[in-house]
């Protein structure tokens, strides 16, 4: 075989576990042994977190010492967790190094929970835009089928029902990679010598971090058997080793060994409670909504129920599940177990979503008058599945002529409304009520650019930007990082270390960055140019200053110089900030980056304003 180990490196790994980790890479490693070698198994080595590092290429990998010594000197990276960054580095080393007469190919992922990156459209969109010819569609990479609704609009930490999902979720990325078999049809060699290999994606994971539903989740369908969860406590490693060996070796799906039993006697019953319309209206836009009810029982005598599975008809957009009870865990696509394609109701690993002796109900509410017709569903539990018919949405689910609709069961929360805009129009999304969703509105108007856009939506949020606690305190942990960042940096530059700096917070909004970096560095800094296209942020930003400076918590606030200007626009409009292009010591920026589109020439825009030895710090 030709095997790479993917290595979280992130921070939530303290030192102590990050050991834990090598040794538990060692002993996995011991435990192929003599396999190891120039004509047998090698090994590559791989850490990721915000980035990735290669600790050992495959094709060095040729021996028990050397893959013992790259795993013992390999420093953790520490930083945030991208999952998705490590897989794609894991599958681009064997892509070069793996050698074309051996035809198993393994991953071994060892994490201890969720990936965090990357948690934003513009983030994701780039990842993804890198390489089409690898990655394919973009926008569809951006979602998940374990969101189905939601699109990377909603894509942040801050939302403790977001989380990045689904920017940040490694299973669409994980399910290619372990649907890439010989004469399979998207195979990565294919260009090369053609589909000639057989991929597979072998997860653990360990530690606090799957403490999390998400997390265990997103371990769980990374697998290559989705329906295994493979997990280890940091202070019983030794109890998987030979599970993790026994699975390198054997790659047997556990759904092989799900059992198909008749209806009537799986202790599984269904009642269809019938379809409703409904019309929903936001922004002067108007929808219809479709919602199929089902109440689902087990006998006390059946096993625990874990999945139930409406079928759906093929060609379906995920886009138009906009609602769905329960919300979380759901998946759409193909269920593992009863083979069906469709929407899939799920329970946490080790887990079910209706006990023995217990009924419930299920909603699923969709985009458009979806006729009503009868389907297949299938659900399952312990080492058995069934299905059967029953009446539900029978019609291909396509939302070419019905646009993305508003939850009529949920209020809307202006302070979290935020746009998209696509080249033809900008759609507004917001948060409703508890739960995020991709209620596409109304189009704004086709004509407006996407920086107008952001401007009147985040005009809007301004007043109540500081008042909300989770970004208030987001905007300063971005800022510490920021600061963090820069006072490593001038540590070492005699330039960023003088006195008469000259700065610019790109994206400054209501000043948080701003404000601290004042006063952290008073006595060196000449003036901090806040640049913004809300002139609702400034502001706010403003006020902050005169309040600050009234209650003498604020000196020198002078030195802030509010410019509500688009750096794009500023010299064909002669705008002051212009003129001191080629002179910025520091260009700092948080939160920013995920609203913006086309971010290479926006990056290379702001660096033309830096001077020679200045610094650009983003987050």
């Amino acid at each position: 075989m030709d095997i790479v180990f993917v290595l979280d490196g992130s921070s939530s790994i303290d030192a102590g576990n990050w050991i834990n980790m090598q040794n538990f890479a060692s002993n996995l490693t011991v435990g192929f042994g003599s396999n190891i070698s120039p004509t047998a198994t090698k090994i590559g080595i791989i850490q990721f977190s915000t980035t990735t590092v290669t600790h050992l290429d495959l094709k060095d990998g040729t021996s028990k010492t050397a893959v013992l010594n790259a795993i013992s000197s390999a420093g953790q990276l520490k930083s945030s967790t991208n999952s998705i960054l490590g897989i794609n580095n894991a599958v681009s080393m064997v892509l070069s190094q793996g050698r074309k007469d051996i035809t198993r190919k393994l991953l071994i992922h060892i994490t201890d929970g969720m990936s965090n990156l990357p948690c934003g459209m513009g983030a994701c969109r780039a990842m993804y835009g890198s390489d089409k010819s690898l990655y394919g569609s973009v926008p569809n990479y951006c979602k998940s089928p374990r969101f189905p609704g939601t699109d990377a609009t909603i894509c942040s930490w801050n939302e403790p029902l977001s989380r990045c999902n689904p920017c940040s979720d490694a299973t669409l990325r994980s399910t290619d990679l372990n649907s890439w078999t010989v004469g399979g049809a998207s195979n990565p060699e294919k260009s090369t010598y053609g589909s000639i290999w057989n991929w597979r994606q072998l997860v653990v994971g360990i530690g606090d971090g799957l403490s999390s539903g998400y997390g265990q989740l997103q371990i769980q369908k990374m697998n290559y058997d989705p329906n295994n969860l493979i997990v280890v406590d940091w202070s019983d490693l030794s109890s998987v080793y030979q599970t993790v060996i026994d699975n390198s070796c054997n790659l047997v799906d556990s759904t092989q060994t799900n059992v198909l039993v008749p209806l009537s006697s799986s202790g599984y019953s269904i009642q269809y409670l019938g379809k409703t319309l409904s019309k929903s209206s936001y922004l002067n836009y108007e929808a219809t909504i479709s919602t199929f009810t089902y109440r689902v029982s087990v006998s006390s005598s059946a096993p625990a129920l874990q999945r139930f599975t409406l079928g759906l008809q093929p060609g379906y957009n995920q886009d138009n599940f906009v609602n769905y009870d329960p919300y979380f865990p759901v998946f759409i696509g193909q269920d593992t177990t009863t083979n069906l394609n469709g929407f899939t109701f799920l329970s946490l690993p080790n887990s079910y979503t209706i006990a023995a002796g217990s009924s419930d109900t299920y909603t699923l509410s969709i985009a458009g008058d979806i006729p009503e017709g009868v389907i297949t569903y299938g659900m399952s539990g312990g080492s058995q599945y069934t299905q059967g018919t029953v009446k539900g949405p029978s019609g291909v689910i396509n939302s070419t002529t019905v646009a993305l609709p508003p939850n009529i069961n949920y209020g809307d929360d202006s302070s979290y409304r935020t746009t998209y805009c696509s080249s033809t129009k900008c759609y507004f999304f917001t948060k409703m009520n508890y739960a995020y969703r991709i209620e596409a509105m109304k189009s704004s108007s086709a004509n407006l650019s996407a920086v107008q856009i952001n401007s009147m939506s985040f005009d809007q949020i301004a007043s109540g930007w500081d008042s909300n606690p989770n970004k208030s305190q987001f905007s300063r942990n971005v800022a510490n990082g920021i600061m963090e960042v820069h006072e490593h940096a001038r540590n070492q530059s005699e330039k960023l270390s003088n006195s008469n700096l000259l700065v610019m917070d790109f994206g400054a909004g209501t000043g948080t960055l701003t404000l601290m970096f004042l006063n952290h560095y008073l006595s060196q800094i000449e003036r901090i140019d806040a640049v913004d296209v809300s002139s609702g942020m400034l502001s706010q930003l403003q006020d902050k200053i005169t309040k600050l400076t009234n209650d003498n918590m604020l000196t020198c606030g002078e030195k802030i110089v509010i410019n509500n200007i688009d750096l794009e626009l500023a010299e064909q409009s002669l705008h002051p900030i212009s003129l001191n292009k080629g002179k910025y010591n520091v260009i700092m920026s948080g939160m920013v980056f995920h609203h913006l589109e086309n971010i290479p020439e926006k990056i290379k825009l702001i660096s033309s304003y830096l001077a020679p030895g200045g610094m650009f710090i983003l987050d």
